[in-house]
């Protein structure tokens, strides 16, 4: 057995020389691929309102989403994926000249907004490398890493905000497991701060992050005794510190010009349609297995198991409240209904509840009131609220299919691994790292209505904690059937 897995095993030291080299060479045709991947394709749905956001910042020094003159400030998105966009908006009128706002959206100069997702995915790639190589000290697993998160999503040809924040989530808890093990608080700072620039791309995180600092410190104290309860306390107001120093401005500018203490007016909204869906049938939340699923053959096998199938998506169909696609034969009047505000026209979950959003709006806007948008979003958040408190075992019967469409079968499954044996082993760093994934995976769940794109995010961390996974059930294997000695890295 030793001498068939010996080439594998010295792999590593017979590369060291030639690390550098390969690590550029494999960098260079990332970079290449990466770059080859951004199009001139239209920016569509809601990129168009991050997208407006950047021209207006750049060309006006204004934060808006508005297409047309005159531009009012807005809260609507988060502001750091704009600022990020904006650099590609600078660029491409230094080529082409300024345009008016529209004109971003389509052909070279939306290919230009699209670029600096090379860059963001670039530095989530060499974070994941690091972070990688810190946990195992093994550089070969690391360059795996690399390989798998580079080869694989979020995608670069748009400017949706996933691949911000993907990046922004594992730079940030690199420099947390580091600051932590070597006891930085520098690092905690630039932790807590990164993280900050997180919550102002995926407002959500903000409360991920609330969370996380208060159940981490808990569970940390308790599985370590030996750590003085001091220092855990000295690095939470660290992190929550250097969060608030980031975010709190934005909050406060939106306080003042807007009237809303928040990053974000959505929350209402997306906490609405979450409860809207609570209201399956039975036969729905069987379907919605089927119609989440993550592929297309996962789905037809469900389908069979089942008995659905496509034509149950469609007008009269068991699953046709589930249907919130562009084709079914009752979209346009869906839209329509949320157009003209009335959820009682809609068909979908997914357009009733905006339809109660423009509802709201109408009322409020036709009463006078100074921002109807946000008054509408608060409303609907509380209707929420109640909701969930009314029916709260519905609710967390729900959150199933929700995982599912969200993060599908094996994230979870993985991280639910990860869990058992970062507590088993001792392993602190892998435990921080999964008790946020899950923190983020359970949040969108429960108060979400969990699209699939919203856990892209988490890629960079799914990846680091596969990887992590699969080298520590390599070295037991190396050391319980080769005999061979392999000195794991001390926990932090």
């Amino acid at each position: 057995m030793h001498r068939l897995l010996h080439p594998l095993l010295a792999i590593e030291d017979r590369s060291a020389r030639y690390w550098p080299v390969i690590l550029l060479i494999v960098s260079l045709l990332l970079c290449a691929d990466w770059f080859g991947q951004v199009t001139n394709s239209p920016i569509t749905t809601d990129a168009v309102y991050t997208a407006r956001m950047a021209v207006n910042l750049v060309h006006d020094g204004v934060i808006s989403g508005s297409a047309e003159p005159p531009l009012r400030p807005s809260m609507y998105r988060e502001p750091a994926p704009a600022v990020s966009v904006a650099m590609g908006v600078v660029v491409a009128d230094a080529i082409f000249g300024e345009a008016r706002t529209d004109a971003y959206l389509s052909g070279d100069r939306a290919r230009f907004l699209k670029y600096p997702h090379v860059l963001w995915k670039a530095i989530s790639v060499l974070a994941a490398y690091w972070l990688i190589l810190f946990m195992t000290g093994q550089r070969v697993a690391a360059l795996a890493g690399v390989l798998l998160l580079g080869m694989s999503q979020p995608a670069i040809d748009t400017v949706f905000t996933e691949q911000e924040a993907a990046t922004l989530l594992v730079v940030g808890m690199t420099m947390l497991v580091i600051g932590l093990r070597r006891r930085s608080v520098v690092a905690l700072l630039f932790t807590g701060a990164c993280l900050g620039v997180l919550a102002l791309t995926k407002a959500a995180f903000l409360y991920v992050f609330a969370g996380f600092l208060l159940v981490v410190p808990i569970i940390e104290i308790l599985m370590r005794p030996e750590e003085p309860p001091r220092r855990v306390g000295i690095a939470v107001i660290v992190l929550a510190l250097a969060f608030g120093v980031v975010t709190l401005p934005w909050m406060y500018r939106n306080e003042v010009q807007l009237g809303s203490f928040s990053i974000t007016e959505r929350g209402g909204l997306s906490l609405y349609t979450r409860a809207v869906k609570d209201q399956m049938t039975w036969d729905e939340y069987k379907g919605s297995f089927y119609v989440w699923s993550h592929s297309r053959s996962v789905q037809r096998v469900i389908g069979a198991i089942t008995g659905f199938s496509e034509k149950d998506l469609q007008r009269g169909g068991r699953l046709q409240r589930l249907n919130r696609m562009n084709n079914s034969d009752f979209a346009e009047g869906d839209r329509q209904a949320e157009r003209a505000g009335r959820p009682d026209l809609a068909i979908s979950f997914y357009r009733r509840a905006r339809a109660e959003r423009v509802k709201r709006e109408m009322r409020y806007d036709a009463a006078g009131h100074p921002n109807p948008q946000d008054a509408a979003d608060a409303e609907l958040q509380s209707l929420a609220l109640q909701e969930f408190k009314a029916h709260p075992l519905r609710h967390l019967a729900m959150t199933g299919p929700f995982v599912w469409r969200g993060a599908g079968l094996l994230a979870p499954l993985l991280l639910l691994i990860s869990l058992v044996y970062s507590f088993r082993a001792g392993r602190n760093d892998l435990r921080l790292l999964t008790l946020m994934a899950l923190g983020y995976v359970l949040f969108y769940a429960l108060l979400t209505p969990f699209e699939y794109r919203y856990s892209l995010p988490l890629s960079p961390i799914i990846v680091v904690i596969g990887v992590v996974l699969v080298t520590a059930a390599w070295s037991r294997f190396r050391v319980s059937i080769l005999g061979r000695h392999i000195v794991e890295p001390a926990a932090p």
